[in-house]
């Protein structure tokens, strides 16, 4: 009995860290830049790059300079076979600027499908590297999904990311009209 216990409790955390959320973490230095001016500039970041910074910023506190905000990247899978997956992965961008630095956090992926004749059935939830644990939706799908949405997310990353890196440590042009 104490084997089958003492297995349970060293194998368990294996099981429950096995699928990691997709999450994306990072700081960058840029010295010289106080963190009012990076605040700033996060702004005119989201303004520029979102439809509606209003709708997309969900946090806004000056006094400690950060960002939260809600985004999502149009999701198609092309496909007869697992065209249902069509729709969007939902995230968070959390942004936060202290003197000569920031820190970008992308978290919080879920999928969400457009076609509802099927219900939630399509709707895979919070995005993994690998199918969830005790997941009963459709592991064929997650698995799908997942193959598609992991390489999506991580190319708008990179491109908010390079273009987020311009805004901040240049800034914006304004003309003498």
């Amino acid at each position: 009995m104490r084997k089958i216990l003492l297995s349970f409790f060293v194998l368990f955390p294996l099981f429950v860290l096995a699928q990691k959320p997709v999450e994306c973490d990072t700081i960058i230095e840029c010295s010289g830049i106080t963190a009012d001016k990076l605040y700033s500039r996060m702004k005119y970041f989201v303004a520029d790059n979102f439809k509606s910074a209003q709708n997309v910023i969900q946090l806004d506190d000056k006094d400690e300079h950060r960002l939260l905000c809600k985004g999502n990247i149009r999701f198609e899978v092309k496909s007869m076979t697992w065209g249902m997956l069509d729709g969007v992965i939902n995230f968070t961008l959390d942004l936060q600027a202290k003197d000569g630095k920031y820190r970008v956090t992308f978290r919080d992926f879920t999928h969400e499908n457009f076609n509802r004749k099927y219900g939630d059935s399509w709707c895979m939830g919070l995005v993994c590297d690998d199918v969830p644990e005790g997941y009963k939706k459709g592991k064929k799908q997650y698995k799908e999904m997942i193959k598609r949405a992991i390489p999506l997310i991580i190319d708008t990353e990179a491109m908010l990311l390079a273009k987020l890196d311009a805004c901040l440590k240049e800034s914006p042009k304004n003309s003498d009209w």
